[in-house]
C-alpha cells in the first residue's frame, strides 16, 4: 500500500501521484497490522526521495484459512498490538527533515501526532511510539539517546508553531528545564548554590557569566513552553508541562496566566511510579483525563517502600564524572511514561492498543503442538500423581512465589501435578501466569505488622531473639542437670 505524495494530500492512500516527496520509507508505506479482514503487508524499500508510484497489491503474509478450511488464528496475538508499527511512528528523525504542515499527507494530519519539546532522553516519545502514536522528532539540543538527532527547538520555533496551528499535533509535552528553578539548590556545600531570586526569578547578583546564561536559557525555555501551551489551547488540543512541585517555575506570570485560563495541576510523587526517590512532581495541563490516570500519592514509608534522599553526588558509572543525584532523578520512570502513553493513546488518539497475547481463547493456532503424544513405552503411567505432602514452610513458599521470588522446590507443589502427554503439558504450562507479571497477593495483617516491626526495629528484634536464645540455653541446662536427668530416667523405667 502506498501513501499519496505531499503534492496530493487529499488523495486516498494508494492513489497515483506524479510528484516527488521527501517522506521516509516508513511514512510513505507503513506496515499495516492485520485485522479481521487485513493481512500484513511488507513496506516498500528504496530511497525515500524517489517518486512514489502505485504498486501492485502484495500478497498477504498470513492467510485466513488453512488447508482443512479451518480459520487460522495466529494473527490474533497481533490484532491486540497498536494499529501502526513502531518503525513507522516517527517519519522524520530531526526537525531539519520535517516539512511544512501543508506539505504533509492528509491522512497523517487526520491521525494526529505527538511532540515532546525539551525532551532529554525522550522516553515519553519512545513510549508513545510503542503505543502506536505517530510522533514528530523530539525537540532536544543535547539528546541522551542516539535514536533521534539533536534539534534546537529555538531554531524551529516558528515551524513548530505552524504545526500546532494546523491541528496536526494532537498532544504536546514540554519538559521545561528545572535546573535553574530548583529549590534543591542551597548554600550548604553539598550541592550547587541558588542562582535565581525566589521573588523576581532573575539571576542573583553573585552569579557568574555562565550562570547568568543558564538562567536566561531556562527562562526562554519556560516561556516557549507557555507560548506553545497557549497555541495548543487555541486549537482545543492537549498539552502538558512538567516540573518538580517545589520548582520556582510555577511562580512565572506566564504559568499563572495559563491557570487563570483553565489549566490545572496533575500531582504525583515519582516514587509512586517506581522511582527510588520521592520527588513530588507537578504537571500543568488541560488534559482532563490525565488527572484520572496520572494523579497518585506516595504509597507510604514502610519496610516495602523507602525514599532515597536526593542529596549529594556520586561518580557516574558510565561517564566517570561526578554527578548530582538530582540530575539522574530527572529521567521519568518507565512505569510513568508507559501509563502516560497508554492513557493518551486511549483518550486523545483513540488508539486502544493492548499487550500482545501469547494465546487466543481457543488456542487453535497451537493445536498441532497440543496434540503431541509420546511414542513408545512410558517410564511412568499417565495420571501418575507427583503431588508432595504439605511442607511445614508451604505458606512462606506461597508468598515467595506470588512475589516472583525463587524458593526451595520442596516448599511448593510441582507445576505439573500428574503425568500427562507432551502436548498437554505444553498447553498447561502456557496457561501458568508468570509470577513476575502477576500482582502480588496482599500479606495478612499480622504478617505485615511483624515484617514492619522487623524492618523498622531490627535492634529490638535482635535483642528479643538473643534473650529467647539465652532462655532456651538455660532451660536446656536445667533439664540436663544430674538430678533432673535421674528423675526423668526413673519415670521412663516405671
Amino acid at each position: 500500500m502506498k501513501r499519496p505524495a505531499d503534492g496530493d494530500t487529499n488523495a486516498a492512500p494508494g492513489a497515483k501521484s506524479s510528484k516527488a516527496t521527501t517522506l521516509s520509507p516508513a511514512l510513505a508505506s507503513p506496515t499495516i497490522l492485520p485485522t479481521a479482514s487485513t493481512a500484513i503487508l511488507k513496506p516498500s524499500a528504496g530511497d525515500a526521495s524517489r517518486e512514489l508510484q502505485p504498486a501492485a497489491a502484495p500478497a498477504p503474509i498470513l492467510e485466513t484459512f488453512d488447508t482443512s478450511g479451518e480459520p487460522v488464528e495466529s494473527f490474533i496475538a497481533q490484532a491486540n498490538e497498536p494499529s501502526f508499527p513502531f518503525d513507522a511512528t516517527m517519519p522524520w528523525i530531526s526537525w531539519d527533515e520535517v516539512p511544512e504542515p501543508e506539505g504533509a499527507p492528509a491522512w497523517l494530519k487526520k491521525r494526529g501526532m505527538f511532540l515532546e519539546v525539551f525532551a532529554g532522553t525522550a522516553h515519553l516519545t519512545l513510549a508513545m511510539r510503542t503505543a502506536g502514536i505517530v510522533c514528530l522528532p523530539p525537540g532536544e539540543k543535547c539528546p541522551g539517546e542516539a535514536w533521534f538527532k539533536p534539534t534546537n527547538a529555538f531554531s524551529h520555533e516558528e515551524k513548530i508553531r505552524r504545526w500546532i496551528q494546523s491541528g496536526a499535533i494532537r498532544f504536546l509535552h514540554c519538559g521545561a528545564e528545572c535546573k535553574t528553578y530548583s529549590c534543591a539548590r542551597k548554600h550548604d556545600g553539598t550541592g550547587p548554590p541558588p542562582i535565581r531570586c525566589p521573588e523576581t526569578l532573575a539571576a542573583l547578583a553573585t552569579c557568574s557569566q555562565k550562570q547568568r546564561a543558564d538562567v536566561e536559557l531556562g527562562t526562554s525555555m519556560a516561556q516557549m513552553s507557555c507560548n506553545f501551551a497557549r497555541e495548543m489551547t487555541a486549537v482545543k488540543l492537549r498539552w502538558t508541562i512538567e516540573n518538580p512541585e517545589s520548582s520556582l517555575i510555577w511562580k512565572m506570570p506566564e504559568m499563572k496566566d495559563l491557570i487563570k485560563k483553565g489549566a490545572f495541576f496533575i500531582e504525583f510523587p515519582m516514587c509512586a511510579w517506581g522511582s527510588p526517590s520521592m520527588k513530588p512532581t507537578k504537571v500543568l495541563s488541560n488534559w482532563q483525563e490525565g488527572k484520572t490516570y496520572l494523579d497518585r500519592r506516595c504509597p507510604g514509608i514502610d519496610w516495602l517502600h523507602t525514599n532515597f534522599p536526593l542529596q549529594g553526588s556520586f561518580k557516574h558509572p558510565k561517564t566517570g564524572e561526578e554527578t548530582f543525584y538530582t540530575k539522574v532523578a530527572q529521567e521519568y520512570p518507565s512505569r510513568l511514561v508507559q501509563q502516560w502513553a497508554r492513557s493518551a493513546a486511549a483518550t486523545v488518539f483513540q488508539e486502544y492498543a493492548q499487550a500482545p497475547s501469547l494465546m487466543c481463547n481457543s488456542g487453535s493456532q497451537f493445536r498441532h503442538t497440543f496434540n503431541m503424544v509420546a511414542g513408545g513405552t512410558r517410564k511412568r503411567k499417565l495420571d501418575t500423581s507427583y503431588r508432595r505432602s504439605e511442607h511445614r514452610q508451604a505458606m512462606y513458599g506461597a508468598f515467595a512465589t506470588s512475589a516472583g521470588s525463587q524458593t526451595k522446590s520442596a516448599r511448593v507443589q510441582p507445576l505439573i501435578l500428574s503425568e500427562m502427554e507432551t502436548g498437554k503439558a505444553v498447553e498447561k504450562m502456557l496457561q501458568v501466569p508468570n509470577p513476575v507479571m502477576t500482582k502480588t497477593d496482599a500479606f495478612s495483617d499480622d504478617l505485615s505488622c511483624y515484617l514492619k516491626e522487623i524492618a523498622t526495629n531490627p535492634d529490638k528484634v535482635n535483642s528479643h531473639r538473643l534473650a529467647q536464645l539465652a532462655h532456651g540455653k538455660q532451660r536446656a541446662k536445667d533439664v540436663m542437670a544430674p538430678h533432673t536427668l535421674r528423675s526423668w530416667l526413673s519415670r521412663m523405667t516405671i
